[in-house]
């Protein structure tokens, strides 16, 4: 994962731990802290630093994604070496929700919400990571979406529709095939 997706994937987890999941503020900070060292940027990790904080205090803090990504050098091009994932990660069920709530974020960004282009990255940033391990090429195709997704914000062009249903649809076999 590279840091781009990394910082996505924390602010998708956000929202999820004020809805009830307080376990996700350690995905938050752990995203976080490992986009700070993979690019070496102290200002992302004092950001972290401070959502940790205030989380242990019950308080809630937004630390700025939007800004840690526009910030980021040399775009999407660091990337490390994907971890092995267990199998409890490879879920058909959590990959297909990701895909459709990418798809929903997609729908935002071109309804006037120019924001959501943040939870579209996350959101497919989850999805390939759900199906790397069994299905490399299928997480290939969904992070070239990604990737193009991204560069599209960068060079402030429209955002490309990425292939939601083509996904949703190969998802959906490959479940029926592994019942």
């Amino acid at each position: 994962m590279d840091a781009f997706g990394l910082i996505a994937k924390a602010a998708v987890a956000w929202p999820e731990v004020w809805m009830g999941y307080p376990d996700h503020a350690l995905k938050v900070y752990g995203n976080l802290i490992e986009a700070s060292e993979m690019l070496r940027n102290e200002e992302i990790a004092i950001e972290a630093r401070r959502f940790r904080d205030a989380f242990n205090e019950g308080m809630k803090y937004r630390p700025p994604f939007e800004n840690m990504a526009w910030t980021m050098a040399n775009g999407d091009k660091q990337v490390i070496p994907h971890n092995q994932i267990p199998d409890s990660q490879l879920c058909y069920d959590c990959a297909g929700k990701h895909l459709s709530s990418a798809s929903v974020a997609w729908d935002q960004t071109q309804n006037g919400q120019p924001a959501s282009w943040i939870d579209l990255i996350g959101n497919l940033a989850h999805a390939e990571e759900h199906l790397i391990e069994e299905h490399e090429d299928l997480a290939g195709e969904i992070r070239k979406d990604r990737k193009n997704v991204w560069k599209a914000v960068l060079e402030g062009c429209d955002i490309p529709r990425p292939e939601f249903e083509m996904h949703l649809m190969e998802v959906s076999n490959l479940a029926r095939t592994k019942q």
